[in-house]
């Protein structure tokens, strides 16, 4: 199984998708030869950091865009400083109610990975990289 799928859209800019994730959060890498900057980082389901090591893109940063659990569930695979947010968003990060998990759907999601999905809390595997985490306040 596929765990993400990348596509360059430019020369700098990649798309990534979860395609296991039928509603397809879709995350952007703006690369550069000394930085990365990933906008949000997926479910966490897989380990995207990890696959985008692999794939030779080192030093990545990660904005979160909002706290939705299917933008920011990975960010427990990055290091909490490398992780850039609002104050709003780091506010939200710690609150549940805001992941928007009204909208987790088992049936917006592959059969093959529901055995991993229902043994995994996004929210409480997120929690220890949220508590070490101090926020880059971009806006007050």
């Amino acid at each position: 199984m596929k765990k993400f799928n990348i596509k360059k859209n430019n020369r700098n800019i990649y798309k990534i998708e979860e395609p296991w994730f039928k509603e397809h959060a879709n995350l952007y890498l703006f690369h550069d030869k000394k930085i990365n900057i990933l906008f949000d980082c997926g479910l966490g389901l897989f380990n995207l950091k990890e696959f985008l090591n692999k794939k030779g893109f080192k030093n990545i940063k990660v904005v979160l865009t909002h706290s939705h659990f299917d933008h920011i569930g990975g960010i427990k695979h990055f290091l909490p400083q490398d992780i850039i947010v609002t104050q709003k968003i780091y506010k939200n990060l710690k609150d549940k109610k805001m992941w928007g998990f009204e909208y987790l759907k088992f049936k917006d999601f592959d059969k093959e990975v529901l055995p991993n999905l229902s043994n995994m809390d996004i929210f409480e595997d997120c929690k220890e990289v949220i508590g070490k985490m101090e926020p880059w306040l971009l806006i007050n």
